[in-house]
């Protein structure tokens, strides 16, 4: 199968985004032991194509193009960039568990089977560049056994976390096993052996209309228990090289979006208030998270949830360590040998004001019997704009600081 492939050339269509993989591996202990030490390049990287695959060489002879060449490292690793970063995400010991990046296009994994042909891989991807395809492709002794590949705009999911997360895949996975199981005429029309020109006449389905909501909650309640925590375990991990690779991060979710998850899936009542109340002692243990942030997720609680007690004073508490903050920014701000310093240290953290638009009395509401700490709190706030409107550190931005919990 290498020598076929290696006389294929073709032009690489320059997308830059990003594929979003999960592989499962599976095979008896020492096999997937193996495969796990061959996978690491270092300690911030897993399934790194290159160990696993070791280039092979290009047979291009003295006329070799460069083009060629991307095209051929293309066609052996799924693109030319592929894995720059992995993450292992789960493992036990039957099975590895793998989340990571493909720029252009999914990763190749028909030759890793054919390498590895003692463990069975089953390969999800969603391609964003590509007419949006989503696909299932699983390998037994080094073949290929079965392949899916669906339009996954077909369906309204209902999912409520990102695309780009493992959550994503993991959601998506399970309700395509779950159609092709109770409803396969509906996978049958919405897969695709060919890629269609024209999807105009295609239908549309609501999947908690053909699956009702009760009958997914007293089925897989518990399911969506085990993939937050799988994601947060993810975004616990040593990430930063794929956090700061120029143009392909890993993308993760915000408070926000995590709040959303939890507050919009199906989680026992008990855990979800659990679940929140972890979320927002993260976010008052960390010292990079601005007003703005904060305000917008106690926003969303108050307007969406029930004001528990210790939601309550999870806002007292806030109002108060944040008045205190302003006051010592605009203290040390107002000594003309120190507001260089001052705007380097808090600007990050109570940010740029043209960006906290929304940081207004509406917005964070009304919180009654806390009127004197907010009233103290919007003074402050003013005051500290109108200093940061011109900080001495301009190029220092930070309008959208996304923090990995």
């Amino acid at each position: 199968m290498k020598k076929e492939r290696q006389s294929i050339h073709f032009k690489i269509n320059q997308m830059g985004v990003p594929a979003y993989n999960l592989v499962i591996v599976k095979g008896d202990k020492s096999d997937l032991e193996q495969f796990e030490k061959l996978a690491y390049k270092n300690d911030s990287n897993a399934i790194v194509f290159e160990q696993l695959l070791p280039f092979p060489p290009y047979l291009g002879g003295e006329n070799e193009n460069p083009e060629d060449h991307r095209a051929y490292r293309h066609v052996i690793y799924g693109s030319n960039w592929v894995a720059a970063f992995g993450v292992l995400i789960d493992k036990n010991n039957a099975f590895l568990k793998y989340f990571f990046n493909s720029k252009w296009t999914k990763a190749q994994f028909d030759f890793v089977a054919v390498k590895y042909d003692k463990l069975s891989f089953t390969h999800v991807y969603r391609e964003i560049a590509d007419d949006n395809k989503f696909g299932v492709i699983e390998y037994e002794n080094g073949e290929r056994v079965s392949e899916m590949a669906i339009n996954v705009d077909n369906i309204d999911w209902g999912i409520v976390s990102k695309i780009h997360t493992c959550l994503y895949l993991e959601e998506l996975w399970l309700k395509v096993k779950i159609l092709n199981h109770r409803f396969p005429q509906i996978i049958d029309e919405i897969t695709w052996p060919e890629w269609p020109t024209d999807r105009n006449n295609t239908v549309k389905y609501n999947f908690f209309t053909v699956f009702p909501k009760i009958d997914f909650l007293r089925d897989y309640k518990s399911y969506y228990d085990s993939i937050y925590q799988l994601e947060r375990d993810l975004e616990a991990k040593d990430i930063d090289e794929a956090i700061n690779q120029p143009g392909y991060p890993l993308i993760i979710s915000t408070l926000d979006d995590r709040l959303r998850f939890i507050d919009q899936n199906y989680l026992p009542s008990d855990r979800k208030s659990q679940m929140i109340k972890d979320v927002l002692d993260g976010l008052n243990a960390s010292k990079r998270v601005t007003d703005r942030q904060v305000i917008g997720i106690y926003g969303y609680l108050y307007q969406n949830r029930i004001m528990t007690e210790w939601l309550y004073s999870d806002v007292k508490k806030f109002l108060t360590n944040r008045t205190k903050r302003m006051k010592l920014y605009l203290k040390e701000a107002a000594n003309p040998e120190t507001k260089l310093d001052a705007d380097r240290k808090w600007f990050p953290i109570l940010g740029r004001p043209q960006y906290d638009v929304f940081i207004n009395k509406e917005d964070f509401l009304e919180w009654p019997g806390l009127e004197k700490e907010q009233d103290t709190f919007w003074n402050l706030r003013k005051k500290v704009d109108a200093i940061l409107l011109n900080p001495d550190v301009p190029s220092y931005e930070n309008e959208d600081c996304d923090l990995p919990f």
